[in-house]
């Protein structure tokens, strides 16, 4: 593995500690921080030319995870809760990121339908059982 493969793996590794899988079978099933990055890369993959940004690429990953299992009738309450902060970004990005979320959802649903965990968020300072 060369140094700048394993500087990313250092920083991905980083980004997801301060994530953990919230449910006690998705605990007992991924054992380590590189089996979550390995499922959400799947995921992403697509996307990854998209959102350059690391720390915001597994951050919209995770949301979308997360609001894949949401019930169809708060999926636009959620969006708009989660895209809030951004829209004084400008419309034209609040609707890019919209769509790029709901891909993501519909992705999850097709590759993962088995996989039912979702992500909670530490506090800083905090430790995660799960995938330390």
């Amino acid at each position: 593995m060369g140094s700048a493969a394993k500087k990313q793996r250092r920083i991905d590794n980083q980004i997801l500690s301060q994530f953990y899988i919230d449910s006690q079978a998705g605990r007992a099933r991924l054992k380590d921080v590189q089996e979550v990055k390995d499922i959400l890369i799947q995921l992403g993959e697509p996307f990854a030319d998209v959102i350059t940004d690391r720390e915001l690429f597994y951050f919209y990953l995770i949301f979308s995870w997360n609001l894949s299992f949401a019930p169809e009738d708060q999926v636009d309450q959620e969006l708009d809760r989660f895209l809030e902060p951004y829209k004084e970004a400008g419309e034209r990005f609040y609707r890019a990121s919209r769509e790029l979320l709901l891909s993501i959802v519909s992705r999850k649903k097709k590759m993962f339908p088995q996989e039912h965990y979702t992500f909670g968020s530490l506090n800083p300072g905090e430790k995660a059982s799960g995938l330390s």
